[in-house]
């Protein structure tokens, strides 16, 4: 998604704010690659569930939504 010279160059730019490093590798999410888009879709839902969903507030209630 973002390399890790490009976000250092972010977090360095953010320097008041609350910061969290994630960084996830295709093979964690037994996929090829990623890539800088392909992250929002289906095939990676896995992401959300597992490495984003527990440090967003409210991911899982939003996600447990019945209709």
């Amino acid at each position: 998604m973002m390399s890790p010279t490009n976000v250092r160059m972010l977090h360095e730019f953010f320097t008041n704010a609350p910061q969290q490093h994630i960084r996830v590798t295709p093979e964690e999410i037994n996929q090829k690659r990623i890539g800088h888009i392909g992250w929002h879709r289906k095939r990676y839902e896995v992401l959300w569930e597992k490495v984003f969903g527990p440090v967003l507030p409210g991911y899982e209630s939003a996600t447990n939504v019945k209709s």
